[in-house]
């Protein structure tokens, strides 16, 4: 059985000794599998992900584009749209990312937002004080927040959520 060194602080050290001082749980991790964990930085989160065009195909890109536009924000053909970060509708200028900083960008969202985020980027969800109870039928509320969401022709349209509620809450709430 061979002795391998390994250095340390400019130190030669057993394989116990560099396991026991550098970050132990990922060392040992390597040793068990002779594997180096997977490079987790900006150029790996946007790999593969390509265009606007890529990601959406002509018609959803033009939409979410179109829609971009109307809130001031003129997406970069480079730019990538993570939907999931939408928290307000189609075109959301936050859910636009640019490759540079681009998981920095989504940290700094999802820290804002109190939201936990799994994945190549991590974020521990902040609790939040229990919502109100609304004046209102849940099973209301969802029908009419989704017929303002998607019409006749099942185009998905830009709905602020919140403003639906409240609309519903206001048209079939009990009146104070």
């Amino acid at each position: 059985m061979s002795k391998t060194k390994y250095k340390l602080g400019g130190k030669e050290v057993s394989k116990d000794e560099f396991a026991r001082d550098g970050d132990s749980e990922t060392l040992q991790e390597v040793f068990a599998t002779r594997q180096f964990p997977g490079i987790n930085d900006d150029t790996t989160f946007m790999a593969n992900r390509g265009t606007l065009l890529d990601q959406l195909g002509p018609e959803q890109c033009e939409l979410v584009v179109s829609e971009a536009r109307k809130r001031g924000y003129n997406p970069s053909m480079n730019d990538v749209y993570l939907s999931q970060l939408a928290d307000d509708g189609v075109g959301d200028p936050v859910a636009f990312i640019k490759h540079d900083g681009a998981q920095g960008q989504v940290r700094r969202l999802c820290e804002e937002r109190g939201e936990a985020c799994h994945g190549s980027v991590k974020v521990k969800a902040v609790e939040k004080e229990p919502e109100k109870e609304l004046p209102l039928g849940l099973d209301i509320v969802e029908e009419v927040v989704q017929s303002r969401m998607i019409r006749e022709d099942r185009k998905i349209l830009n709905v602020n959520k919140a403003e639906a509620i409240a609309e519903a809450v206001k048209l079939h709430g009990a009146q104070e």
